[in-house]
């Protein structure tokens, strides 16, 4: 049988939880994972914000394909700490800049409420680690890509816990 409220389905609070146009309008885990996985809709005034961000950019948001399953990503994402020259993991890096922006998005909403994005970042980094590792099955010798890649999950790790998985 259904239910009389029409907001059940988000446990009553469509505003923070799911919005009537299926849009992901917010900063829990499955709505950031899904929105990289390209099963979630992008939040209504992300474009704009990441028009903002890059002004001088156009076509910012990319779909890719890592290990057969697709993801969204950011077109001028790059990775940190000088391993820009690691090709393999160029793509993944990109996803995972996507992951940093939306927390970004949602923070810069959300400020009154508090930071709610620390579970998201830790599901970003983990979404990164499954990524760059995938991405060596192609590359031989794979020990060491599998390594440089564990390397980089520790450095994001690392990174999350210095800003104490606040806003990046």
């Amino acid at each position: 049988m259904g239910e009389a409220n029409d907001y059940d389905y988000v446990n009553g609070d469509p505003v923070n939880n799911f919005d009537l146009a299926g849009r992901c309008n917010s900063v829990a885990p499955w709505c950031i994972i899904g929105i990289l996985k390209g099963t979630e809709r992008l939040p209504s005034r992300f474009t704009r914000y990441l028009r903002d961000r890059y002004p001088k950019r156009s076509n910012l948001l990319i779909s890719i394909t890592i290990d057969g399953k697709r993801r969204r990503a950011l077109r001028v994402g790059s990775c940190s700490a000088g391993t820009n020259f690691l090709s393999t993991f160029r793509n993944a890096c990109k996803v995972h800049d996507l992951g940093y922006d939306l927390l970004r998005y949602f923070n810069s909403k959300a400020r009154q409420y508090g930071w709610k994005g620390r579970a998201s970042r830790a599901a970003i980094d983990l979404l990164f680690a499954y990524d760059t590792h995938h991405a060596c099955e192609s590359r031989i010798p794979k020990p060491g890509c599998r390594s440089i890649a564990k390397l980089m999950y520790v450095g994001v790790t690392l990174n999350s816990i210095k800003q104490k998985y606040g806003p990046p």
